[in-house]
């Protein structure tokens, strides 16, 4: 029988997704697809026809949804659950892959399960939908998607679909530069998969508040969630959750000052996750090498890196809030040769300035990544010899940081603040933060900086 094909190929596929071979899986889950019915296109025109038509047929639902969706639940349809986990799965697949296939099985498959008010088709639907706008920017629509799939949270008791609810609702906040409210879902999340032993979808949420508790300046704490991350990644013979947390250890190891170390996890999860493949981490794992790598004065081999990885992020086309990750490291690296040369590099100062634009262009839209992308663009401006558009900046990026708590961000402007201008009392507030957050290697700069001042 299809439907029994369909379900054993999606089980075998979900098996070869949790050891990390995604390609292969892939094949399963098209298989399947084909077995009930829905054959994925083959061509990318095919693709973004489905897309087009799967959009109108959305827009109908909401703007007439007493006519195209239906108030009250069908019984069970077996067909069409089996047709929304399918869609889940190969969703979490071609999120770092091919966003525009993700789209398409958002949009097919949410537009499916709101015709026989499937509830929880529905819920996953919302939250594909929420994320995949949030990808793009548009925060209202992500926003009232999520708000939607929860609304269905008591018409459900699967604890992973409530995982995947409060994911996507912590996604939002991520996007929007809540991180409080941010780490709070994905801690819901995080709790509702392990509960049913899920440790990949378990892992997603993990990683994602190890990375923000860097943000916030809370090293050892992330380096601890990162740490348990990889442990059960090479427990459990998951590769893609052992380079999460490689990824999530080496970022916390940069932030202390520990290079070495962050050189050896960063390399491991460039290595795992470019063999699954996932793309978008494994580029943020070599974009983050290369800011190590200047780090320790090897700043062609770092520039190269983060060259590197914004060209996977432009083949791949990766489009998520993290290309502002991927941009601020760009435009990071390349002030960095400014720097290096004493701020008279015209050359170099000149490659530096596509990249700040595109930096602010980014984190204005994602908030999160604001104050770094600020502090960005006053030491591009400082380098020109524009001093006070440079202050106006690093005063910009300083109220961006205190409203997001990003108190790393806020200790390396304070610095750069200082180091500029000589004003020892950012250099004080920088030390300060440096030595609360365990920021060893920003606050050896910062000590030797203030030994010059109190002797000048």
């Amino acid at each position: 029988e299809p439907l029994q094909r369909a379900r054993l190929e999606r089980k075998i596929g979900e098996a070869l997704y949790r050891r990390g071979k995604h390609e292969q899986a892939m094949e399963y889950f098209c298989s399947a697809l084909t077995h009930l019915g829905y054959p994925l296109p083959e061509s990318r025109w095919g693709i973004r026809l489905g897309i087009a038509k799967n959009l109108w047929w959305q827009l109908l639902h909401r703007l007439l949804p007493g006519v195209f969706v239906r108030g009250q639940s069908l019984p069970v349809d077996d067909k069409l659950g089996e047709l929304s986990q399918l869609y889940e799965l190969m969703g979490w697949i071609d999120y770092s892959l091919n966003r525009e296939r993700m789209l398409l099985y958002v949009l097919s498959g949410l537009n499916e399960v709101e015709i026989k008010a499937h509830p929880e088709g529905m819920l996953r639907g919302y939250v594909g939908l929420g994320l995949t706008c949030g990808c793009f920017g548009l925060f209202r629509w992500a926003g009232r998607y999520c708000q939607r799939a929860y609304g269905l949270m008591d018409q459900v008791q699967n604890p992973l679909l409530k995982g995947f609810c409060y994911l996507g609702l912590g996604h939002h906040e991520d996007t929007l530069g809540n991180w409080d409210e941010a780490i709070n879902y994905y801690q819901q999340s995080r709790d509702q998969y392990w509960q049913v032993g899920d440790v990949r979808r378990w892992g997603d949420p993990k990683a994602l508040i190890a990375i923000l508790l860097s943000k916030q300046g809370k090293f050892a704490e992330s380096f601890a969630n990162a740490q348990e991350i990889t442990r059960v990644g090479e427990e459990s013979g998951d590769m893609q959750l052992s380079g999460w947390g490689a990824h999530a250890q080496g970022l916390a190891l940069i932030y202390m000052g520990l290079l070495d170390g962050a050189v050896v996890c960063l390399q491991k999860a460039i290595d795992l996750l470019w063999e699954i493949p996932d793309y978008l981490v494994a580029g943020l794992a070599k974009k983050d090498l290369g800011r190590c790598y200047l780090r320790q004065g090897k700043v062609d081999r770092g520039i190269a890196l983060v060259e590197e990885s914004c060209q996977i992020l432009a083949e791949q086309k990766v489009n998520t809030h993290h290309d502002a990750d991927f941009y601020n490291g760009l435009a990071e690296a390349y002030l960095w040769r400014v720097d290096a040369t004493g701020g008279d590099n015209a050359a170099a100062l000149k490659s530096a300035g596509p990249a700040v634009k595109r930096s602010l262009k980014y984190s204005k839209k994602f908030k999160g990544r604001l104050p770094e992308a600020l502090r960005l663009e006053g030491l591009y401006q400082y380098f020109k010899g524009n001093v006070s558009a440079a202050q106006k900046c690093w005063q910009n990026s300083i109220a961006a940081a205190k409203k997001t708590g990003a108190r790393y961000e806020l200790g390396a402007t304070y610095l750069e603040f200082g180091k500029r201008c000589g004003d020892l009392t950012y250099l004080e507030q920088a030390r300060d933060i440096f030595r609360e957050t365990g920021a060893n290697f920003d606050l050896e700069i910062t000590e030797g900086l203030l030994q010059v001042e109190s002797k000048g």
